[in-house]
C-alpha cells in the first residue's frame, strides 16, 4: 500500500512544518499569523515539540502500516483536538483566519486517518 505510506510521510512533513517553527521560533510564527506574542513562550515551545513528536509517530506508521496502525488513533485525537480548539478560537474572534487556516490541513489529515482506520484491515494494510 504505497499510497498510504506516502500519505503518512506527508503527514510527518506537515507536522514538522508546523511544529519546528513553533518550537524554535514561536514569537516569529505568532507574529506572522497575526497573533499576540505572550511574555512566556514555554507552552508554545512545548506544543511545537509535541507536534514534532507526533510527526515522528507518523514516520513510524509510514514504515510499517500494520505494526504501528494503532498509533494512528493518537493522530485522530491530536488532529481532532487541534481542529476543535482552533475552530472555537476563530469563531470567538480570538484567532484570525490566517492562523485558523492551519487547522484545515489538520482536518484533511484527520479525515485521512479515519479513512485509513476504517477502510483497511489490521492485517491487510
Amino acid at each position: 500500500m504505497k499510497g498510504w505510506q506516502l500519505f503518512f510521510w506527508v503527514a510527518m512533513a506537515f507536522n514538522f512544518a508546523a511544529g519546528l517553527p513553533t518550537f524554535l521560533a514561536p514569537d516569529a510564527l505568532l507574529t506572522s499569523l497575526g497573533l499576540e506574542v505572550p511574555a512566556d513562550l514555554m507552552f508554545h515551545r512545548f506544543t511545537g515539540l509535541l507536534v514534532v513528536c507526533l510527526g515522528v509517530v507518523y514516520g513510524f506508521v509510514a514504515q510499517d502500516l500494520t505494526r504501528f496502525r494503532p498509533l494512528v488513533w493518537l493522530g485522530v485525537v491530536g488532529k481532532g483536538g487541534v481542529v476543535a480548539l482552533f475552530t472555537e478560537a476563530w469563531m470567538a474572534g480570538r484567532m484570525p483566519f490566517q492562523a485558523y487556516a492551519i487547522s484545515l490541513g489538520d482536518l484533511a489529515f484527520l479525515a485521512g486517518f479515519l479513512f485509513f482506520l476504517f477502510t483497511t484491515r489490521r492485517n491487510a494494510t
